[in-house]
């Protein structure tokens, strides 16, 4: 009986994480669109300044190509920080379908 529990609650903890996973991979990949988004936006600004001021050395210029430097390597972090989680969760499952392995 207690094994019975046991698994049962196992698979219920097992369901849990499995969902909170796919929640927070799916807000990691939302905010990761958002910020190339927003890449797209400045790129576009970008093209608009140069084509008005006709001076790529200008302060705008010089602060607008940071600011989509910056977003990039933002998005390279957390591409980066995503693939660590996943690569982590997919240990763990590993871990918990061994350990089911013996109850069975």
């Amino acid at each position: 009986m207690r094994t019975f529990i046991h698994t049962v609650l196992s698979g219920i903890y097992t369901a849990y994480t499995e969902l909170l996973f796919s929640l927070t991979l799916t807000l990691k990949i939302a905010e990761i669109k958002q910020i190339q988004q927003k890449i797209k936006e400045e790129q576009c600004f970008l093209g608009q300044l140069i084509c008005e001021k006709k001076d790529i050395d200008s302060e705008e210029v010089k602060t607008t190509l940071k600011q989509i430097e910056f977003l990039q390597e933002e998005v390279e972090y957390l591409k980066e920080k995503l693939e660590n989680f996943k690569n982590l969760f997919l240990h763990k499952r590993q871990q918990r379908l061994k350990s089911f392995k013996g109850v069975f």
